[in-house]
């Protein structure tokens, strides 16, 4: 991204129009800012009502300063660019799209100038997909051999069917996102006004999460088993929204994974609050043995996973169709507390808490045998290619 500097047109309506509870300009800029820039010029037909847009505070795009061409100006030229910026390297991004972030960064990693195409869209987003997609990557010789007054994206659409400028071809990225554990397929669209809708508010979802998680731990310590498994169940759904919204609208941010941390220690204490109500109560006098068993294999787990993340770039649960199936009954925060559900339901609480306990176990020795495998294939791989 060094050097490059990102022009966005923005004209209203079309680019303040709202998908997933983010218009199309400002989910634009916090893609921006989450790969690296902290500048950007915006040109616009309507820049009063751009600029009043982009002068509201927003923590999500707070590092990324926008500047807005003060002078209302017709379609977008090569020599509009040039008069105002003496960079020599743009992405140039219609702010009226959807566009991935992948393919963003795929054509700022360019050393050429290269114009973004669909070759083969999903079936579903057909009818929404044009080509040339808009955004694309020029350099300052790129622009200066254009003809000054002609429009800019014509000029594109031109040079691209006329295969006179290299392409990012978005059916040819890859959809693998490491963290997802899922292919999830990169789409660069225009937006129509019918897709607009509103979602709740993340912070309301996180604030309202740890709350529920910390209520859990309560009812534990208190005995109330019942109540603090509900509590659980409800903190997993809760948090599970939260996590998909925060993608969705472009809200995460290196808080985000600490708040993945806060979980962690929540349901931890969940754990720690069952075991000192067993042992207080007298219902399981050797539960802290327990405890310790539950401690160990998740910090096993975590290293054999570790392990495998390094060597192959992906998560352990997404290796192989052996690893997939297995992270459906893996131990993990939903199973315990179905089980412990299930078991203060038949009255064998005790029980169910040393079931997860051992499940914990089993699932740690998978994974670490998983991870040796693993690793031990790859480095026969590379002595093999050596030889």
């Amino acid at each position: 991204m060094e050097n490059t500097l990102p022009i966005l047109v923005a004209n209203a309506p079309e680019a303040l129009i709202e998908l997933c509870g983010v218009n199309l300009l400002e989910r634009l800029l916090r893609i921006l800012q989450r790969l690296g820039f902290r500048s950007a010029i915006v040109f616009s037909t309507t820049p009063g009502i751009v600029g009043a847009e982009l002068a509201k505070r927003s923590w999500a795009r707070d590092q990324i300063n926008a500047h807005v061409v003060s002078d209302p100006i017709g379609p977008l030229t090569s020599q509009l660019v040039l008069e105002h910026s003496p960079s020599d390297r743009f992405l140039i991004v219609p702010a009226s799209i959807y566009c991935d972030a992948r393919l963003l960064a795929a054509l700022c990693a360019k050393d050429s100038s290269a114009a973004l195409v669909d070759s083969n869209p999903p079936e579903f987003a057909q009818p929404l997909i044009r080509n040339p997609c808009g955004p694309a990557f020029v350099t300052r010789d790129f622009l200066s051999a254009l003809s000054p007054a002609a429009v800019f994206f014509e000029e594109l659409k031109y040079k691209t069917d006329n295969r006179q400028i290299d392409i990012v071809d978005a059916a040819e990225e890859d959809d693998y996102i490491v963290r997802m554990r899922r292919r999830v397929r990169p789409l660069c669209f225009s937006a129509p006004p019918e897709q607009s809708r509103r979602v709740a508010e993340r912070v309301i979802l996180t604030l309202g999460g740890f709350v529920i998680g910390c209520s859990a731990t309560a009812a534990f310590v208190g005995g109330r088993v019942g109540l603090g498994i509900l509590a659980a169940l409800i903190f997993g759904i809760v948090d599970g929204l939260d996590g998909k919204l925060s993608r969705v609208k472009i809200e995460t941010t290196e808080r985000g994974e600490w708040e993945h941390h806060l979980d962690y220690l929540i349901e931890n204490s969940w754990w720690l609050a069952i075991a000192f109500h067993l042992w207080r109560s007298g219902q399981f006098p050797n539960v802290f043995y327990f405890l310790a068993l539950l401690i160990a294999s998740h910090l096993l787990a975590e290293f054999a996973k570790r392990r495998v993340k390094i060597a192959k770039g992906r998560l352990l649960d997404d290796v192989a169709p052996f690893d997939r199936t297995f992270r459906l009954i893996a131990a993990r925060r939903n199973v315990y507390v179905w089980v412990l559900g299930c078991g203060f339901l038949l009255g064998a609480f005790p029980q169910s808490y040393a079931i997860i306990c051992g499940w914990a176990a089993v699932s740690a020795a998978v994974h670490l045998t998983r991870s040796v495998w693993i690793c031990n294939a790859l480095r026969r791989r590379v002595v093999d290619s050596r030889a």
